[in-house]
């Protein structure tokens, strides 16, 4: 037979839940099962609105040398940039600067480091940075002192930081000084690049 005290501990030990019989570990593991279960998914939608959010804050700018609309941020081709420096200045990291066909020939500006070299299209944003239509229609053109193409008046076509990324495009007519430090302001007439940037132009 059982005493008082052995049915009072069944009865702490078996509850009823939703119709079922169950020992009441059972049920506090259940229980656990739950709470991680809810806490996985709190964590997965966490994350994808941290990547929706990510994708939404990317922005595409245009730019386009017949451009007599120009407006920045350049967000449409109606008010697309002229000059491919100025919608570079304009984008943030992780942004797309898009250009259609034309000669760029102006513009540019000196990384601070090498403030006397100065470079046609100056990246120093994790950006991509690349063309509509390909190299064949699409040039960056750097600038050539006449008859030593070196120099200090000499234009680079490009540089380009950590993590930008540059495509599509013909780099013609770069140069750069014929002074100054080796790697910086005297190589690289074409494309000056950081070891983790990626570009894909073709250079004359």
């Amino acid at each position: 037979m059982e005493t008082g005290h052995s049915q009072i501990q069944r009865k702490r030990r078996r509850t009823t839940r939703n119709g079922l019989i169950c020992d009441a570990g059972e049920m506090f593991t259940h229980g656990n099962m739950k709470t991680k279960s809810l806490i996985s998914v709190i964590l997965c939608l966490a994350l994808c609105a941290l990547l929706n959010s990510m994708t939404a804050c990317a922005a595409t700018l245009y730019v386009d040398a017949a451009s007599t609309n120009a407006v920045s941020p350049f967000t449409n081709w109606l008010t697309a940039a002229a000059v491919i420096q100025d919608a570079v200045d304009a984008a943030a990291p992780g942004d797309t600067v898009l250009v259609t066909n034309g000669v760029y020939a102006s513009g540019g500006r000196a990384v601070a480091r090498y403030p006397l070299m100065t470079n046609r299209v100056c990246v120093e944003r994790a950006i991509t940075l690349r063309s509509v239509n390909g190299p064949e229609v699409t040039v960056i053109q750097g600038y050539q002192v006449p008859g030593t193409s070196t120099g200090d008046e000499a234009i680079r076509c490009s540089y380009l930081t950590d993590g930008a990324k540059l495509s599509g495009f013909t780099l013609a007519g770069g140069a750069t000084r014929s002074s100054g430090d080796s790697p910086g302001e005297q190589s690289g007439g074409g494309v000056s690049a950081k070891r983790q940037a990626r570009w894909l132009p073709i250079v004359h």
